[in-house]
C-alpha cells in the first residue's frame, strides 16, 4: 500500500485492527486511528495498560490491518503539544458522539499516542 492509499484508508476507516501476538496465535484488536496532516495516528484507550499497547510501542514495525490490507509500519511516539493537540482534535471530530471519545482525550491515553509510519518511507 502506498502512502496516499495508507493516508486515504487512515483518513476513511473508523476503526483499524493492529495484530499482536497472544499465547494462542495472533490477536487483532480494533483502535481508532487519525489522521492530521500527512501523518496518521493512533492512541491506547487503555493507556499505558493496553495490550497491544505494551507490545507495540517498542518494536520497530508491527502489522496493522488497514483498508483490508495488512501494513507493516513503524512507532513513532508523540511528545509535542502542540501535536498532540492537534491530534486529540482530530478526534474529537472524527469519533463526535462516540461515548468513548471523552477516554480518548485523556491525559493518560494522550501520553500513548503514535504516529505510524508505513515501513519502507
Amino acid at each position: 500500500m502506498d502512502s496516499s492509499a495508507f493516508l486515504g484508508a487512515a483518513t476513511a476507516d473508523r476503526e483499524v485492527r493492529v495484530v499482536v501476538r497472544a499465547e494462542h496465535g495472533e490477536v487483532r484488536t480494533p483502535i481508532w486511528i487519525v489522521t492530521v496532516g500527512p501523518d496518521a495516528f493512533v492512541r491506547s484507550y487503555r493507556a499505558e495498560q493496553g495490550r497491544w499497547y505494551q507490545q507495540v510501542h517498542v518494536l520497530e514495525a508491527f502489522p496493522l490491518e488497514l483498508g483490508g490490507e495488512l501494513v507493516s509500519v513503524r512507532p513513532d511516539p508523540v511528545h509535542d503539544a502542540n501535536m498532540l493537540e492537534r491530534v486529540s482534535d482530530a478526534y474529537l471530530t472524527k469519533y463526535d458522539g462516540e461515548p468513548e471519545l471523552v477516554a480518548m482525550v485523556s491525559p493518560g491515553v494522550i501520553a500513548t499516542t503514535l504516529r505510524l509510519v508505513p515501513v519502507g518511507e
